[in-house]
Parts: C-alpha cells; sequence; structure tokens
C-alpha cells in the first residue's frame, strides 16, 4: 500500500528549502507564518495576507495561501511558494517592486515575475533546482478541468487577454479580450476594495481610500 503524499506534505518540504536560502532571522519569519493550501480564487495561484495570523507576539504574522485553482503542474506550486515567501520577507510595502524581486533571487528564484510566470525549473538557481526536484510529489489527486482563468475557462499557456486571462472581468469594451487591465487589491484591515494599474503597484500600493479608515495603505496584493 502506498504512503499518501499530500500537497500540504509537499509545500511544507518546499518552505524547507525556501528558510535554507534564508538568513537565520528571515528563516524564523517564515517559521511563525502560516502556510495552507487551498482552493483560492480561480485563475490566482497564490496570496499573501499580511499580519493576519497570531503566533505569539503583539504583532500577527504572514498568512499565505497556495491556490489548488490556480495551479498548472509541480513546478509552479514551487514557483508560487517561493514568490509569495519573498512576499513576506520584502514586506507588503514593496509589493511587486525592485525589493520583492531582489528577495525572490536570493531564496532562488530566478527572474521572477508579477503575474503570469511561466515556471520551469531554470527558473530556479542550481542548488535549489535540485533540491526540488529531488521531492516526492503529491500522490493525492490534483484539480481536475484546470487551472481557470478568472473568467472560468480554461487557461491557455502563452495565450489569451492579459496575464490572468482574457482581462479581469472578461469585458470587450474595447475589442475581445480586451476587459480590465487593472488589478484588484483589497485592504486587509478594513476590507476596502480598489482597483488599480500594475505600474501603481509596483512603485508602491495606494492608500486605502476608505474614509473611515484613513488614509492606511492597502495591505494585500494579489493576484499571482
Amino acid at each position: 500500500m502506498k504512503t499518501l503524499r499530500t500537497h500540504e506534505n509537499y509545500i511544507a518540504d518546499v518552505m524547507a528549502i525556501v528558510k535554507k536560502n534564508c538568513t537565520k532571522k528571515e528563516a524564523k519569519i517564515l517559521d511563525k507564518i502560516k502556510v495552507v493550501y487551498g482552493a483560492g480564487n480561480s485563475g490566482t495561484r497564490g496570496v499573501t495576507y499580511f499580519q493576519k495570523w497570531k503566533n505569539g507576539g503583539k504583532v500577527p504574522h504572514s498568512f499565505v495561501e497556495i491556490c489548488a485553482f490556480g495551479e498548472s503542474e509541480i513546478v509552479q506550486v514551487c514557483g508560487t511558494v517561493f514568490h509569495e515567501c519573498a512576499h513576506v520577507l520584502a514586506g507588503w510595502q514593496a509589493a511587486h517592486g525592485g525589493e520583492w524581486k531582489s528577495k525572490c533571487d536570493d531564496l532562488g528564484l530566478l527572474n521572477a515575475k508579477a503575474a503570469g510566470h511561466e515556471y520551469t525549473w531554470d527558473c530556479f538557481k542550481p542548488e535549489v533546482r535540485k533540491a526540488l526536484k529531488k521531492l516526492k510529489v503529491p500522490n493525492d489527486g490534483s484539480p481536475a478541468g484546470l487551472p481557470l482563468t478568472r473568467t472560468g475557462k480554461p487557461y491557455v499557456k502563452g495565450g489569451g487577454g492579459c496575464s490572468h486571462g482574457q482581462g479581469s472581468r472578461g469585458g470587450k469594451s474595447r475589442g475581445v479580450n480586451s476587459g480590465s487591465r487593472q488589478v484588484l487589491v483589497t485592504c486587509t484591515d478594513c476590507g476596502y476594495k480598489v482597483r488599480t494599474t500594475r505600474q501603481w503597484i509596483e512603485t508602491g500600493l495606494p492608500y486605502c481610500g476608505n474614509e473611515k479608515h484613513g488614509k492606511k495603505k492597502i495591505r494585500m496584493i494579489e493576484p499571482n
């Protein structure tokens, strides 16, 4: 009888490899976060919720979800874990800017992209790639008929609209596959949602915009 190897087991082992490429201080930070393998939103590979997990101390830690509904292949799961861990270590203010990209590189994920990254084993540094490829892959199954885009249509590698499918809302106001090119981000403190451009996110997340909430930065980055 074969031993069950779950995605949760696999992600935990990938996390262990990530920590080997961290400083001791960074490894302690990652030890306190919560990483789950959940359904996620269609077309979203992973998401980091900052300061949403209490695990000792006065300041909450990050909560990271690796999304089954955005899964394409096992190497992409590895890449997403590295991508989200870099968010945790770089901090919410780094968004997908230079500091985040530098942290991805430090961890062993090369040429990281904010979205639409087509992960291959060559995306990792040689020593990291070697360690990841030694891991036993999950045998608990895989998402059926996935990944899906945000429109619910099957994902086509390298094709169709923007990097998350045919526009984030699938609109056609500027022709077929146009849709909104803006990204939906959410303030984790009050739940306020706003759409903004990828360029804005990469240069620094905007203020929340909720008058009752005051001028606080949006603290959730999505999607990957």
